[in-house]
């Protein structure tokens, strides 16, 4: 009887998600099993632009991970490890030989980037139908911070809804 090593990712964003898909593909080797938050993969950068063509682009930005891991996913979030055992937010453990934490970053002050609560493909793809019918009502918007995501999400805006009046405010003179 052969030993497969067992490996836990948690993370399924797109380092997590892609040790775990290639490491589910040596199945011979090792067992892979993925916990993160999401049901689905999504491409975070693709993010703003769903949120201003939730029917187009937030169709195709997310993938659940069940359609392309290879290997056991589990919903939910970590609240502990140790050297032998993940501890689940439901108190139940999986145990490993090897951990893969690709946790990733978190935006605080702008949830649809990335969520803090578990959530299905469904949940996520009504939360950018919510964004968008906001921005459709809105006569004016604004946008505190000209960084990274504070202009490109005005440009998107912008692009696709060039009547509205979109003011971006930065605390520095240059963007």
């Amino acid at each position: 009887m052969s030993f497969k090593n067992r490996v836990v990712v948690i993370g399924g964003g797109f380092a997590g998600a892609r040790v775990a898909y290639d490491v589910a593909k040596q199945r011979n080797l090792a067992d892979v099993t993925l916990i993160d938050r999401k049901a689905h993969f999504e491409v975070t950068y693709a993010t703003l632009r769903a949120m201003v063509e939730p029917l187009t682009i937030g169709r195709r930005f997310a993938k659940r991970y069940v359609d392309f891991v290879r290997g056991n996913y589990t919903q939910g979030t970590v609240v502990d490890i140790n050297m032998r055992e993940v501890v689940r937010g439901n108190g139940r453990t999986v145990p490993y030989d090897y951990a893969v934490i690709a946790t990733g970053s978190y935006y605080r002050t702008l949830p649809i980037l990335k969520p803090s609560m578990p959530m299905t493909l469904e949940d996520r793809e009504r939360q950018f139908e919510d964004e968008f019918t906001k921005l459709t009502e809105a006569q004016s918007i604004l946008i505190i911070g000209g960084g990274t995501v504070g202009v490109e999400l005005a440009g998107e805006i912008a692009d696709k809804f060039p009547e509205k009046n979109i003011r971006l405010v930065h605390g520095t003179s240059r963007l």
